[in-house]
């Protein structure tokens, strides 16, 4: 594994090299890298106590000296990897990616296709209230077809595809401290309150990662 800046990722392969001209199909397979995540021990807080104190003790207590090291009910969040000179652990990852650029024939054919499925339903459903079951149907299915094959075949025109990433942040957790709250309770017949404890997390960013995927977009005029 190659060792990273803190917001550096190794940079992702694409074979073969994809055309920029938008108008060539894409059919590439992508390597890239991606945050190793395991469960982590971030300290503890203190458990939960009743008594009849309606104070809290300390309303925070910060995790300065190990305060927070040896309570009994541990916290433990699914965090990031690091490697020994604490940047993010990366593993890789492979993924086929595929797709054309619509044509206007495809776009009418597409929306056509859609449209005269629904409107011949409707005009089954029309034309059987007035006894011209077929007749209507097929009417139907012909005036939407055309009107949005049409519409298909114009947001068609022009299009075009390339690679393009989703970037994401690496984001770890601190145990900052702890916050007491008091919460009124009855157990057992017996009137007091509920001395409870949160976690305090801070999240820091110690990286990013990229994602591959296909994305249309429309040629510049």
């Amino acid at each position: 594994m190659n060792a990273l800046g803190s917001l550096a990722a190794p940079i992702p392969t694409v074979n073969p090299p994809v055309s920029t001209d938008g108008r060539e199909p894409i059919s590439v397979e992508v390597t890239y890298w991606v945050p190793q995540y395991r469960d982590n021990h971030l300290g503890g807080v203190p458990k939960d106590y009743f008594d009849s104190d309606p104070n809290p003790s300390q309303a925070y207590t910060p995790c300065t000296n190990n305060v927070c090291g040896p309570l009994p009910v541990e916290v433990y969040r699914k965090l990031p990897s690091f490697q020994a000179d604490g940047t993010p652990l990366l593993v890789s990852k492979k993924v086929h990616l595929k797709d054309v650029p619509n044509t206007p024939l495809n776009g009418f054919v597409v929306w056509g296709g859609l449209a005269a499925a629904v409107g011949g339903t409707i005009g089954f459903v029309a034309g059987g209230a007035l006894g011209q079951l077929v007749l209507a149907g097929v009417g139907g299915a012909l005036g939407s077809g055309l009107v949005f094959g049409a519409i298909g075949a114009l947001r068609a025109r022009g299009d075009r595809i390339k690679l393009d990433w989703d970037v994401y942040p690496i984001m770890t957790e601190d145990l900052a401290g702890y916050r007491e709250r008091v919460i009124l309770s009855n157990q057992d017949g017996q009137q007091g309150f509920i001395h409870h404890f949160e976690p305090d997390l801070k999240p820091r960013q110690v990286g990013v990662y990229k994602v591959p995927k296909i994305v249309h977009y429309k040629e510049s005029k």
